[in-house]
């Protein structure tokens, strides 16, 4: 079974900020809406994308607000894990933990916390064919010239017998 893990990704991004690969970035050549367009919807055109997405491995590592919000949501999806342990007969050897962050999304009306979003393309989000899984591509860090999460990824699924597919 594989679940995304907040954990497993500060594990890996922690690892090439030790690395030396802190300032590698993630989301290149991507954009985002700006804060101040979070509502800003054209009919035209639908939201438009103004800021660069750019971020380094650095600036996730030190975001104190998304480290803790990834942290809540780690403790829920280890609650889950534990149901599903005990309903399906699994053990943590069933399970195959694939990095993912997420981001909190709130309301602008609302003063509750808000649900969350992947911040990267979900991994576990994939189609399977047979032995060929077909992932989104993360947009992770290029390191030596390989996207790190794509390879992570790949290195955790492929001695599974699985042919790893990723678009562009």
């Amino acid at each position: 079974m594989l679940l995304s893990s907040p954990d497993a990704c500060y594990r890996l991004l922690e690892r090439l900020g030790d690395g030396g690969y802190g300032e590698a970035a993630l989301f290149q050549g991507k954009r985002r809406q700006s804060k101040s367009q979070l509502n800003n919807w054209d009919p035209s055109h639908g939201f438009r994308l103004e800021e660069s997405a750019t971020v380094t491995v650095n600036n996730l590592l030190e975001d104190s607000s998304l480290r803790e919000q990834n942290a809540l949501y780690q403790r829920y999806i280890n609650e889950n894990r534990e149901v599903l342990k005990k309903e399906l007969g699994l053990t943590e050897e069933d399970i195959i933990d694939l990095p993912q962050l997420y981001r909190e999304v709130r309301e602008p009306s609302v003063d509750t916390p808000g649900r969350a979003a992947a911040a990267f393309p979900n991994l576990v989000n994939m189609i399977v064919l047979g032995k060929f899984l077909v992932i989104p591509k993360p947009f992770g860090p290029i390191i030596n010239g390989t996207c790190a999460l794509e390879q992570h990824v790949t290195s955790l699924l492929e001695p599974l017998g699985t042919d790893l597919r990723l678009p562009g």
